[in-house]
């Protein structure tokens, strides 16, 4: 900023001083001290004090527009570096989101896997009872009938 402002003071300097040469180039007439060497020397003094001028204002120019260069930059990386760690932090809670899910799957799986196995003992139980009871009626019956057979072996 500071460097802008110098630039613009130079800017206006160079347009007073050649305002200035002209206003004392036209006195020297008017009051006829102008002589050819005294302009000509007036004019090389000039021209020496704009050119040295210039050149000042061209390194101050190009100090400003490294400046802003610098500054682009330092912004840019500023704006990555800012987006980075936006990045950085949204796959952090993916991630973090990720594992909770995988957590709940397995519990959830883990649930299925109980519940199903307790549904097979559940039946496994059930299907040995009943296979039991069948088994006793069966043998109840058998007996019964050997016993009938029995009595009507004896009976006769």
């Amino acid at each position: 900023e500071n460097t802008k402002a110098q630039l613009f003071d130079f800017i206006k300097k160079e347009r007073v001083l050649q305002e200035g040469f002209k206003e004392q180039r036209n006195e020297a007439y008017r009051e006829g001290k102008a002589t050819l060497p005294n302009l000509k020397r007036a004019e090389r003094e000039a021209r020496e004090l704009l050119q040295k001028q210039r050149t000042e204002a061209a390194q101050l120019l190009e100090q400003h527009k490294h400046q802003i260069k610098a500054k682009a930059s330092k912004d840019f990386d500023f704006l990555r570096n800012e987006s980075a760690k936006r990045v950085e932090g949204q796959k952090r809670e993916l991630m973090a989101e990720q594992e909770k899910l995988q957590q709940k799957t397995l519990e959830y799986e883990s649930r299925l896997k109980e519940e199903i196995d307790m549904e097979v003992i559940k039946q496994s139980t059930e299907g040995s009872i009943q296979a039991e009871r069948a088994n006793h009626q069966q043998r109840l019956s058998l007996l019964s009938q050997f016993k009938q057979e029995r009595r009507a072996t004896y009976l006769e």
